[in-house]
């Protein structure tokens, strides 16, 4: 995935099949149970990961391996933004992958959604072997780059139509220094989109005017940056828009779990782009080493969208009559008393679906009784405590004196789907209470 395809299956063929290491988890305070199995099959669209349970355990005692192993279905979230930091890269979760899950030791009766309270991925032969690949890296040169040419799987990072041409290591500042980047010129305010899954790690200038750029760390193990993003109010060269019209308020400074083809931007001239027509600086760079290598090949290889992501496609239920869809991320109140907000990025009436592609966030008003269920699983409800800041969901209502007042909503969540045999197994190491 970080190189070629054709390195990513030389890999497959030269490691030949390995047994699945089941990675261990320590016991914890409060009661739980310890599942241990391995990846099966993976579709990152979507997040359906199954696997097939090998052993089950209670607590600190040692696991009983299954006479049978037992096929579940992990869900890790369309758009992965509940997967804690804690548990490791979801892209690790690839077949052949061992996994361990420890759950709490409590009932659920299907259909219900078991959270994992730890989990655990040891990764598979064929992600240990590219490691080893491409950890080491190429020898840079002085300016920190290489001339290896590699193809990186992904999205066209600015939406729209871009023409390409390659400046890699143009002459800059009058010969002074190497240009490292491509440069994809557009204008102002075109969406700026995430080209592979990772977490983006915005820059904002510190004062009117200054530089906005975002660092997008990929789970593949490459890093992307983005540079001149917007610090205008849209149709100025104020400087004065950074706050608003740089990234969707939803990236924050600490880093934001995003997916390829998600709106993190806008493209602009900020820095040293000031005095020139507004663009994207693209560059490329090994996560572990940080060498910089060329994009062109990527980029003329990648992916275009006609728009960013959405989750809209994953709620499938009939659209009733006056009300829209609204996909976004739930924020926290903008005052101490006031409602969650929700950060837009489609939405969808009966004529079809429409992207987001300027800043738009909208107050919510979340009733207790709020219908609700887990996105892309149809019938399988979910905690309503899953409505809370930082989550991906999909609501269903209307805009009513600029507040959207859901009737329905659907939600991204991380977890093991109950099934009957899940819990018989489950029931099978719980103690009698």
């Amino acid at each position: 995935m970080a190189l070629a395809w054709s390195l990513w299956l030389s890999l497959v063929a030269a490691v030949g099949p390995t047994a699945t290491v089941l990675p261990a988890l320590p016991a914890m305070a409060e009661p739980t149970v310890l599942l241990q199995g391995e990846v099966r099959t993976a579709r990152s669209v979507g997040g359906r990961v199954e696997l097939l349970l090998r052993a089950i355990g209670l607590d600190d005692q040692p696991p009983r391996e299954l006479a049978t192993p037992l096929p579940v279905l992990l869900l890790t979230g369309p758009l992965a933004s509940r997967w804690a930091s804690a548990w490791g890269n979801p892209a690790d979760l690839q077949p052949g992958a061992g996994v361990a899950l420890r759950l709490a030791a409590t009932a659920a009766e299907p259909p219900a959604l078991l959270p994992p309270v730890a989990l655990a991925v040891q990764r598979g032969p064929v992600w240990q072997a590219l490691d080893e690949r491409t950890a080491a890296g190429p020898p840079a040169e002085a300016d920190g780059i290489t001339k290896l040419a590699v193809t990186v799987p992904l999205v066209f990072p600015v939406l729209g139509r871009v023409d390409l041409s390659d400046t890699f290591l143009a002459a800059r500042d009058g010969g002074r220094r190497r240009h490292h980047g491509q440069d994809l010129m557009a204008p102002k305010m075109r969406p700026l989109l995430a080209c592979f899954d990772g977490l983006a790690y915005p820059r904002r200038g510190r004062e009117a005017g200054g530089s906005c750029s975002l660092v997008l760390r990929g789970d593949n193990g490459w890093e992307a940056f983005y540079v001149h993003v917007n610090n205008d109010t849209p149709g100025t060269d104020d400087g004065l828009g950074g706050a608003v019209y740089a990234f969707p308020e939803r990236i924050a400074d600490d880093g934001t779990r995003v997916a390829a083809g998600e709106l993190i931007g806008w493209v602009g001239d900020s820095g040293n782009a000031e005095q020139t027509a507004s663009h994207c600086h693209f560059e490329l760079a090994n996560g572990a080493t940080r060498v910089v290598y060329n994009a062109f090949p990527s980029l003329r290889a990648a992916t275009r969208l006609a728009q960013p992501r959405s989750l809209l496609p994953a709620v499938t239920a009939a659209l009733p009559a006056g009300e829209q869809d609204w996909d976004g991320v739930l924020l926290p109140p903008a005052t101490a008393d006031g409602p969650p907000r929700l950060c837009v990025r489609a939405t969808r009436q009966a004529k079809g679906c429409q992207p987001t592609l300027v800043p738009l966030t909208v107050p919510v008003d979340l009733p207790a009784e709020l219908p609700c269920e887990v996105l892309g699983q149809p019938g399988l409800p979910a905690p309503r405590e899953l409505l809370a800041a930082g989550a991906a969901v999909v609501l269903r209502g209307r805009l009513a004196t600029g507040v959207l007042r859901p009737t329905a909503a659907w939600v991204e969540a991380v977890g093991l789907v109950a099934t009957p045999a899940l819990q018989a197994a489950l029931s099978a190491d719980r103690p009698e209470r």
